[in-house]
């Protein structure tokens, strides 16, 4: 296989059929590969791992204490809500997940 062959087909992507062979093979795949950006602009203007891991340690503690302080008025007889304010812990849960679909949609826009 020549060196325009294996430059051409760089990465098992193979060559664009409007792209002419270079001139040098080897140096072509070399400047091609110190043009590549790990992180383009639309990903690395996403939050990062420490922001949603953040926002999810915030999430699961909120829903614990929500969760725990259902179980102490319930031990302590007081008469629970009706309607939403029936299980504020769903509402949390409800909040998380959208919060998640957020990160999400930001991400795959």
């Amino acid at each position: 296989m020549s060196d325009a062959s294996i430059a051409l087909n760089r990465f098992g992507l193979g060559g664009r059929a409007d792209a002419p062979a270079p001139a040098d093979p080897r140096r072509a795949l070399i400047d091609q590969m110190a043009r590549f950006d790990a992180r383009p602009g639309a990903i690395a203007a996403l939050p990062g791992t420490p922001v949603i891991a953040a926002a999810v340690a915030d999430y699961l503690e909120e829903l614990r204490m929500v969760q725990r302080d259902l179980r102490q008025e319930r031990r302590a007889g007081d008469a629970m809500p009706e309607g939403e304010a029936a299980d504020p812990a769903r509402q949390v849960r409800q909040a998380g997940r959208q919060q998640g679909r957020d990160f999400y949609m930001t991400a795959a826009g």
